[in-house]
């Protein structure tokens, strides 16, 4: 346990979780006055947001398929995309925001994602120190500026959401590496909140393993090795556990997609080896990025290191003044330091080589990495200070006012930095000007791959080209020509299902206005036998044939086999950490029921070794 821990007080965490609150309000305010960013990723949310809510509002738990996602086309997009913070946003156009469009349903999920934020610093912090200095590294982890830039410039709201896990599960890590023996409960936890990350945002989720590997060898320096390695597996594994409904599909079926498109379809941008600090193609925003990432490590490096030198000073303690703190901040100079070597070229070697590591894409996303523990290090060096004497904290006061001052200006200008440079072009309209895309823009890399090769893509110059000829089709066609006497009409039944009625003079071959995807399934209402579909040659979509006369079909999305297997381990992983983290509760509650009634017994003989005395007495 953390030896110099404050025990934290509901009114005042209360009171400082309103502190934090206002300040994501302030940050978000643009929001609520001008719309939605348009940044980055802003045409991308709103299309997958707006869609997404939709078919989870019509009671599809898990909306894989889009159905009228593409214009119409459809599209696997969370067969593949991590859906947390979609499933966050809806949250609130369920339980009160009714009527709420796509992009005030991001924006108010942007406020609470910076107040989550905050708040589970707020309680990792609070493992360490004391309530105050908890509130301003809180400040500190949701204002420095990769963290604000990468949320609000780039729109980039699984990397927002991220910012939410990474103190929880270095919370669950902390318990695991401190035990003296290994502990199902601290390893639920943390495998809880590392699945919490799977969901929210895969790339991030990769990319803290050597961190969280980091953490649990610096803190576990007591224990053997082999029960180090094991309990940092069994996080992992129990996590993916808990993720498998949605990994599993995402990994068992990526054949049904573009290999790897997102690292081809623009170029060399998406190469991580060539996102890399001064290589000759690094993307715009990359530099920016890394600059902050400087700033960040530059305001929790100078506030340690000013604390190392004068906390010397006239005997005070070795800085800092707990083995925890001590830890935590080899830790933090052990994690900033991994993150600059991975961010810069001389670790080209190392995603090129990884296959891994390429699908994270851009290497500084490793920014979320440097933003923890750079905020982390400044809880560390404030509670130092506050267990200094008066004369050091006078003296060292002198070295931390230009540092503060030199933050609180760095950070609010590199901000609008950052907006002048995105927003250049409308300035004289306000920052935030059209900021509203265009509702069915759809990334590139969700078109299945039958609808890439049919022959209508190859004819047209590009995806949007493909898309807007796919919408001038009709919804259900018969491919050899409908007769006058023919009838066929399909109706929307469901998120992702259709009922089809068709009355055909012969058998004819059939196209629905859906792209093809294997979890597509037709039936016969009737006789529930399963009609084979396929994708057509010419359109990449729903090709089936159907025999003369009258016919009554269901087209729906099904569960796939990855799936339900999926579905199960999830399932089960999530009943075992629940069970793990119950039992403590119900052993309590059992020795508390226990001694209720020794309890109730004793009053129980008490009463009748008294009553007949009483009653004797009476008489």
């Amino acid at each position: 346990m953390i030896t110099d821990a404050r025990p934290v007080r509901l009114p005042a965490s209360l009171g400082h979780a309103a502190i934090i609150f206002a300040v994501a309000l302030f940050l978000t305010a643009p929001h609520f006055l001008y719309g939605y960013p348009s940044g980055q990723s802003a045409a991308f949310n709103i299309s997958a947001q707006h869609f997404f809510f939709q078919q989870l509002a019509a009671g599809e738990l898990y909306p894989r398929w889009l159905t009228d996602y593409s214009t119409g086309l459809g599209a696997p997009v969370f067969y593949y995309y991590a859906p947390l913070p979609f499933y966050f946003a809806s949250l609130f156009g369920l339980t009160g925001c009714f009527n709420c469009s796509a992009p005030l349903l991001l924006s108010i999920s942007h406020m609470a994602l910076f107040s989550l934020s905050g708040i589970t610093f707020y309680f990792w912090c609070s493992r360490f120190t004391g309530r105050t200095i908890c509130l301003v590294a809180s400040l500190v982890y949701v204002l420095l500026p990769y963290h604000y830039l990468d949320f609000e410039i780039r729109n980039a709201v699984g990397e927002g959401m991220s910012f939410v896990w990474l103190p929880l599960i270095f919370s669950g890590l902390h318990g695991v590496s401190t035990s003296d023996r290994i502990s199902a409960r601290y390893i639920a936890l943390a495998a809880m909140a590392y699945a919490g990350l799977i969901f929210t945002h895969l790339p991030s989720a990769v990319l803290i393993i050597p961190f969280m590997a980091i953490y649990v060898g610096v803190f576990g320096t007591r224990r053997s090795f082999v029960r180090q390695v094991t309990s940092l597996a069994a996080v992992g594994a129990i996590g993916v556990a808990l993720s498998a409904v949605y990994i599993i599909p995402a990994l068992l079926m990526r054949d049904y997609l573009q290999p790897d498109i997102w690292l081809t379809q623009a170029g060399t941008h998406y190469m991580p080896e060539y996102s890399l600090l001064f290589s000759g193609t690094t993307s715009k925003f990359g530099m920016l990025v890394y600059a902050d990432s400087a700033i960040a490590t530059m305001i929790a490096l100078g506030v340690v290191g000013a604390m190392a030198a004068l906390n010397r000073i006239d005997g005070a303690p070795t800085f800092p003044g707990s083995d925890e703190n001590r830890r935590m901040l080899v830790a933090a100079l052990i994690s900033c330091a991994v993150s600059w070597l991975l961010m810069n070229i001389v670790s080209r070697p190392i995603w090129v080589i990884f296959d891994i590591l390429r699908q994270v894409q851009f290497p500084w996303r490793l920014g979320q990495e440097v933003v923890f523990w750079a905020a982390s290090a400044v809880a560390v060096g404030l509670s130092n200070i506050a267990r200094m004497t008066a004369a050091n904290k006078q003296r060292w006061t002198q070295f931390l006012r230009p540092m503060i001052y030199l933050a609180v200006i760095l950070i609010p200008v590199t901000a609008v930095a950052a907006h002048m440079i995105k927003y250049r072009g409308s300035l004289t309209e306000g920052a935030w000007a059209g900021a509203m895309p265009e509702v069915f823009s759809v990334p590139d890399e969700y078109h299945s791959i039958w609808a890439v090769e049919s022959t209508a893509f190859k004819e047209t110059q590009s995806y949007r080209d493909f898309r807007a000829y796919i919408a001038t089709l009709p919804q259900i066609a018969v491919e050899r020509g409908q007769t006058q006497d023919e009838r066929i009409m399909m109706d929307r039944v469901g998120p992702s299902a259709f009922k089809i009625t068709a009355f055909l003079a012969a058998p004819a071959q059939i196209t629905a206005r859906q792209a093809f995807f294997p979890t597509w399934k037709l039936i016969d209402i009737a006789t529930g036998a399963d009609i084979p579909i396929k994708p057509s040659k010419a359109t990449g979509l729903i090709s089936a044939a159907l025999p003369a006369g009258q016919s009554q079909l269901k087209l729906s999305v099904e569960p796939a086999r990855p799936e339900r297997i999926g579905g199960a381990v999830s399932a089960i992983a999530t009943f075992l950490c629940l069970l793990v983290l119950i039992a403590p509760v119900m052993r309590s509650w059992r020795l508390g029921q226990a001694y209720a009634n020794q309890t109730s017994g004793k009053i129980m003989k008490t009463a009748v070794r008294l009553l007949p005395p009483l009653f004797n007495k009476r008489n």
